[in-house]
This record gives structure tokens, sequence and C-alpha cells, in this order.
């Protein structure tokens, strides 16, 4: 196998896992969480901040990898047809180099994913809370009969 081979499947590996990611949001969405998703909600719709975390979580990961798959086949391009590839041997067949990599690949993609979107989802509940705390309005109580003299009137 070459250099240039060994980076091309290396750069098809990540660009698959990339792809995954891209379509995982859609594919994930059952019917249920479509219906809840678009169920009407007066203010702050916790099911919608859950779901547009994660895909946004599911893009970013996707585009990181999207990117080094590109890099990767930029490399490819660019590497000597002729020159053996500096894998170990047993990674030198074309089935065992593509688990190789889809394998961490995969792992590394979905902790990143789980991580990001966690991030992301206290981050928007940490500016709702913001929100809500500076758009509370000031409750200035009304006097009872008791405080003001029983006639429930400052006069």
């Amino acid at each position: 196998m070459t250099e240039q081979i060994t980076f091309s499947l290396i750069a098809a590996a990540v660009g698959f896992v990339s792809a995954l990611f891209f379509c995982l949001g859609n594919i994930a969405n059952s019917a249920t969480q479509i219906r809840l998703q678009s169920t009407t909600f007066a203010g702050f719709n916790p099911d919608i901040v859950r779901a547009l975390s994660h895909q946004r979580a599911q893009n970013t990961v996707g585009a990181v990898l999207l990117l080094t798959a590109f890099g990767l086949q930029v490399i490819a391009a660019l590497a000597p047809t002729t020159l053996a590839s500096w894998l170990p041997f047993r990674l030198q067949s074309w089935p065992c180099l593509i688990i190789a990599v889809l394998a961490p690949t995969c792992a590394l993609s979905f902790v990143g994913y789980w991580l990001l979107a966690g991030w992301i989802l206290r981050q928007v509940n940490r500016l709702h809370e913001e929100a809500m705390r500076k758009n509370a309005p000031t409750v200035n109580p009304v006097p009872s009969t008791e405080q003001t003299g029983g006639s429930g009137t400052n006069s």
C-alpha cells in the first residue's frame, strides 16, 4: 500500500464519520420528539432547547471531521504515489486500516458530541435564567387592610 492510498483511505473513513454526524440529527428525530418540539409553549420550550443544542453539537463535530477529511485528501493528493506506506504490517490491508480509523474516530467523536451538547445546553439554560432574573417584575405588595387601618387605602 502506498502513502497516497493510505491517506486516501483515512480521509474516506473520517469523511464517513463526518457524514454520519451531519445525518444523525435528522435520523434520531423521532415522531414523538417532532410532536414535542412542534407543540406550542408560552415562553421557554425545553424540548426545543435540547433538540437545538444536540443539533448544534452534531453539526459542529461533523464540520470538524469534514475539514479533517478534506485536509487528509489534500495530503493524499500531494503524497508520492511510489513511496511505501509507513503503517505497520497489520494495517497494510484496507479493511484493517478502515476499521482502525473508524473505531477511534467514532468513539472520540461521540464523546466530543456528548460533551459539547451538554456544554451548549448548560450555556443556553444559564442565559435563560439570567434573562428571567433580569426581566422578572419587581413585586410591590399591595398593603393589606390591617396595615392601612382596615380601609385598604392610605388616605
